[in-house]
């Protein structure tokens, strides 16, 4: 049996070592020892993308909210 797709992209929560700029929102500065949510690409180069948590919270609230509409979707 193929291994089961992840729809989901490859990120964690960390804690900033240096400061940092929200990538949703240059003004978000994510200061040392700061929580942030750490997305890593698969762009060949395994680049990380960091954002603050104010915009993490709002990007996993509407990742929520896709994945149920999706789901609802399939389901009809």
């Amino acid at each position: 049996m193929a291994k089961m797709k992840n729809l989901i992209l490859k990120c964690q929560i960390e804690t900033a070592q240096r400061k940092h700029y929200c990538n949703h929102n240059k003004k978000h500065i994510i200061s040392r020892g700061e929580l942030r949510l750490a997305i890593t690409l698969n762009d060949g180069r395994a680049t990380k993308i960091y954002y603050c948590k104010e915009c993490a919270l709002k990007m996993i609230e509407q990742a929520k909210l896709d994945l149920c509409r999706l789901e609802s979707c399939i389901k009809l």
